[in-house]
């Protein structure tokens, strides 16, 4: 299953700021249960592999292969959902690669990662093109609501401050550690990136349908400018915080077979 079966992306027009692209996406089907299971799914590639999970499932019991699969603290919990709905949204809505899960570095389910929440790259014919960076915020009530979009700009400005070391070393290292295929073509990438303005800055906002407000658009165009090619997925569900619950009660050991090899 493809997040664009759940959620349709339309690019605004006309555009409400000359300073970001804005893809408003509204849900096309009701929370089944093969989209709960495909978000659980999802949740489990991103903290763990399949290959560990099976290696040792019939060894050693859930409660301890899945510790960092849980719930966790329900701030924790949706920063992690809208995580991996961001990271799955610039996959197939837009394309792009997401080589190296970063949540799989949480040591429990409580723990919040600093830095940039993922780095995507563009890949035609084998070479990457460019590198976008993202910031994901998930809100399901109104409370301080119409700041959510300039909090995720700030923090990708800030970040991009150091053109975004840390973070692309911390991918680049994972690339190799694990041979994966793109190493080689981040790295021929990375030898020729002298130019920050080439990056791409993705902003994914997953928010509850019913208390999205348009202000939060206005306020990111007020204080937006500095970030070249960036762009702002508003991505509206209805019951959303019934649907993160949902999420993490179907993780378990029968969602593995489901999992990619990755």
């Amino acid at each position: 299953m493809q997040l664009t079966d759940w959620i349709e992306g339309v690019e605004r027009t006309p555009a409400i700021s000359a300073n970001f692209t804005t893809v408003d996406g509204t849900e096309l089907i009701a929370h089944t249960d093969a989209l709960i299971d495909d978000l659980a799914r999802r949740v489990m590639e991103a903290k763990s592999s399949r290959a560990y999970l099976e290696t040792y499932a019939h060894r050693l019991e859930w409660p301890f292969l899945g510790q960092r699969l849980g719930a966790g603290p329900q701030r924790v919990r949706r920063g992690d959902f809208g995580e991996v709905v961001a990271a799955g949204w610039l996959q197939d809505f837009a394309g792009l690669a997401v080589p190296v899960k970063k949540l799989r570095l949480q040591v429990n389910p409580g723990q919040t990662l600093p830095g940039t929440d993922v780095v995507a790259f563009r890949v035609v014919d084998g070479v990457v093109e460019r590198a976008h960076f993202l910031e994901s915020k998930l809100r399901t009530t109104a409370a301080f609501l119409t700041d959510v979009g300039t909090q995720a700009y700030g923090q990708l400005l800030s970040d991009r401050a150091e053109w975004f070391l840390e973070i692309l070393q911390f991918v680049h290292e994972r690339l190799f550690d694990t041979n994966n295929p793109l190493a080689e073509p981040v790295t021929i990438y990375l030898e020729g990136r002298d130019d920050p303005g080439d990056d791409a800055h993705e902003i994914v906002l997953l928010v509850e349908t019913t208390v999205w407000d348009e202000e939060i658009l206005v306020n990111l165009d007020a204080e937006a400018g500095d970030l070249p090619a960036c762009t702002v997925h508003a991505l509206l569900c209805d019951d959303l915080a019934v649907l993160v619950d949902s999420t993490f009660a179907a993780i378990g050991v029968e969602v593995i077979a489901e999992m990619t090899d990755d």
